[in-house]
């Protein structure tokens, strides 16, 4: 006849802890990766909208001497 050995208690609360740390773990790496794709996302926009504000400076500039030539 075989005995079963239980845990302790201790060992049993170890385990839970670690089991709660592991899925502690997979969230926090879900949520890095989502945070790093948003950044992506607004680095890619705000290099649009850095492309775009180039264009309208040149447009002023352009707009500007033109204007002045034209006052002579």
């Amino acid at each position: 006849m075989q005995k079963r050995v239980e845990r302790p208690e201790s060992a049993n609360k170890i385990t839970s802890d670690i089991e709660s740390l592991k899925k502690g773990m997979a969230d926090t790496g879900g949520e890095i990766t989502e945070i790093k794709d948003k950044i992506k996302q607004l680095t890619e926009l705000a290099g649009q909208q850095h492309g775009k504000l180039d264009k309208l400076t040149d447009k002023f500039f352009n707009l500007s001497v033109s204007a002045s030539f034209g006052d002579r």
